[in-house]
This record gives structure tokens, sequence and C-alpha cells, in this order.
């Protein structure tokens, strides 16, 4: 089996999100937990009470940075607003949170711009965290300035 399908046969029990989800809530019996799967996957190695990536992890993680580089832009900028009640703010801290690492950037708090549609399971977990209807999704064909955004 090369290193794809070992990766694949590997992972396919539980996605990256299904481990974000277990690390949102972190105690540590939980992360020992998490990093012993990891480890029983091939993905992490235990030296002296220190966990490193191993060549397959170091692998899995270059799959997932190649797959997001391959995006074509469309040349549409897309646009997130939101207005998360101050009793969800965890959940708003982690919308932002996600928004940063899929590439928007911040025009203001509450407003984000990025290149690229959001991918599909962000896009689930808003459904799943019944954030949809705190959300606003504009597509545009044109900005202004766009310097502001090389930032």
């Amino acid at each position: 089996m090369g290193m794809g399908g070992a990766i694949a046969k590997g992972l396919n029990k539980k996605s990256f999100w299904d481990y974000y989800k277990e690390l949102e809530e972190l105690k540590e019996n939980s992360a020992r937990t998490i990093l012993w799967r990891l480890q029983k996957k091939g993905l992490v190695d235990k030296r002296e009470n220190q966990y490193f990536l191993t060549r397959l992890g170091s692998r899995f993680i270059k799959i997932f940075q190649e797959k997001n580089l391959e995006k074509q832009w469309d040349g549409k900028w897309r646009i997130v607003m939101f207005d998360i009640p101050e009793k969800m703010r965890k959940e708003r801290n982690w919308l932002r949170f996600q928004l940063s690492n899929s590439k928007y950037k911040s025009l203001q708090e509450s407003v984000y711009i990025g290149k690229y549609p959001l991918e599909e399971v962000l896009f689930e977990e808003i459904i799943n965290r019944n954030l949809r209807h705190f959300i606003r999704l504009i597509t545009l064909g044109e900005i202004d300035d766009e310097s502001v955004l090389s930032t």
C-alpha cells in the first residue's frame, strides 16, 4: 500500500474536524487519548514524553496544504458578516478562528473577506453549531482597493 493509501486507511474513521471538536473541550485525559489515537495511526511518535510528527504525519499535512494551494481563484470575493450574541461568545471566537484559518481577512470584528467559498466541512459545522441564522454570506465581483487585503 502506498503512502496515500496508508493515510486514507488510517484517517477514514475520523476527520481532522472530528479531532478538532475533541480538542475544543480539552481535558488532560482527552489530550492523551487524542495523541494516543494519532500515534496508533502512525501520524505522531512519542519520544521522551514529547510528541513529534512522523513521516506519515508530515506527508498528511503536506497533502492537506497542497490541496488548499490547488484551488483556482474565480475572481470573486466572499464576505462573511456575522452578529453572534454575547452569550455565545465562545462560538463567535470559534468562527473568527476558523475564518482566519481559511485565509479570510478581518475588515472589522464581525466582517471577514476571502477569495474562496467556505469549505463544506466548515459550513456544516456552522449549521451544527446553530450559527447559520447569525451569518450572512456575500459574493462580490470586485473591490475598490484590493491592496488592503494583501497584508
